[in-house]
């Protein structure tokens, strides 16, 4: 697989398309961030680091439509990129078959990570620091198996139940190198974008509290969209190379 040019294959996807794309996901984007003012407004953050952990219900809000959307939008996605189907407001707020089969296999895939994540959280709190370098392998490893599972996402977007787990898992065997390299041009691209967020955030709230309170809310929107897209297609694109044979 080469990796740049699947890597350049998923931005300029995005770039021809999205208009289109926006228009199915910029209302699950100011729903999240409605709830977002809302908690900020009713639960505002405490001095007290150990209470930010108790979640009320506006944060649990938050994450679940936060899964739906994401599940809604990649399968409207999906089904732009590989049956054509239009994306526009009629396929907004989407929550019909398909994007529960999404986010159900999104669930099974986490929950098979979360032994040997836990297992390794565990193993680096209780192991000397000379197995830190085998702990980070194992991290980085699981982070590379969790991708390679997901790449069946997009078959269920698109009808293809018979592209399972296990299925992506053979057809991408010999190419663990490869994909953490593509997953990391993509985190890294995702990464420069959140740190000049956070910049520019800065940079208003050291004038103004409120200027930069609010800047974050709107800004926080087009930063929230490009990592959707670029996750989403990325696992659209190794899907259509692995899975349909396409090329990039």
């Amino acid at each position: 697989m080469p990796v740049t040019k699947a890597f350049s294959h998923i931005v300029s996807g995005i770039a021809h398309h999205w208009q289109k794309a926006l228009g199915v996901a910029l209302p699950w984007l100011l729903l999240s961030t409605l709830l977002n003012v809302w908690s900020f407004k009713t639960h505002p953050p405490s001095t007290n680091p150990m209470a930010d952990f108790n979640l009320n219900w506006t944060d649990w809000a938050i994450v679940t439509i936060s899964l739906i959307a994401q599940a809604s939008v990649a399968v409207s996605w999906n089904q732009f990129v590989f049956q054509d189907k239009p994306m526009n407001l009629a396929a907004a707020f989407r929550v019909d078959k398909p994007v529960w089969l999404y986010l159900g296999r999104v669930i099974f895939i986490a929950l098979l990570c979360t032994v040997p994540l836990v297992a390794i959280i565990i193993s680096g709190a209780v192991l000397p620091r000379i197995f830190f370098p085998v702990i980070g392998g194992l991290f980085v490893q699981l982070i590379v198996f969790a991708h390679r599972m997901m790449i069946s996402l997009p078959g269920l977007a698109i009808g293809d139940t018979q592209t399972t787990v296990k299925h992506t898992m053979e057809l991408t065997r010999g190419n663990n190198l490869r994909i953490l390299g593509l997953v990391a041009m993509v985190y890294a691209m995702i990464l420069v974008v959140f740190m000049l967020f956070l910049s520019l955030v800065g940079t208003l709230n050291a004038a103004s509290p409120n200027l930069g309170l609010v800047a974050s809310f709107i800004l926080g929107i087009p930063v929230l969209f490009l990592h959707l897209m670029l996750t989403t297609n990325m696992l659209t694109s190794l899907y259509g190379y692995f899975v349909q044979g396409r090329d990039f």
